[in-house]
């Protein structure tokens, strides 16, 4: 079962927490099934933060909203890849840490979806599955408009 829900994550710190967390697992992820379990559980962090936030986002509230919907994409994408794992589920700790505002959290997602759309290109190059190697492409491509949208590079 995929999971929808991220427990913890309502706070600013506790949400700066959950992104570290996500990008040391992402950076260490090993193999074509890790790096794929752990870029659609980045994905969906980024989705629900960003929806957490998008109602408060002010004058970026397009650039949340179409990120958001970049994660929601780039996941799907990852879903369909052969090499995904089954019953793959996202988790967090949720513990608290340091206040965060919304533009700490923008620059650390940003950064997220860099390492994600670096991990994807990496696996997709060595990737034996025709249908791994097109998903990892097709995503790296939505993490690279997530980065984009949220830095506005």
């Amino acid at each position: 079962m995929i999971t929808e829900w991220w427990p913890g994550i309502h706070s600013p710190g506790a949400q700066m927490n959950e992104i570290k967390d996500m990008h040391e697992r992402l950076e260490s992820a090993v193999g074509i099934t890790g790096i794929l379990a752990h870029s659609w559980a980045a994905f969906d962090l980024i989705r629900v933060i960003l929806r957490r936030y998008q109602d408060r986002a002010g004058e970026v509230f397009a650039a949340y909203t179409m990120a958001a919907a970049a994660a929601v994409r780039g996941r799907n994408l990852l879903t369909a890849a052969p090499s995904i794992p089954l019953g793959h589920t996202a988790t967090t700790n949720g513990a608290p840490s340091q206040s965060a505002d919304a533009a700490e959290i923008a620059d650390s997602l940003a950064s997220l979806a860099s390492l994600l759309s670096s991990r994807l290109m990496s696996a997709a190059l060595v990737a034996t599955h025709a249908g791994d190697r097109d998903a990892c492409q097709q995503a790296a491509a939505e993490a690279d408009s997530i980065n984009t949208l949220l830095t506005g590079e």
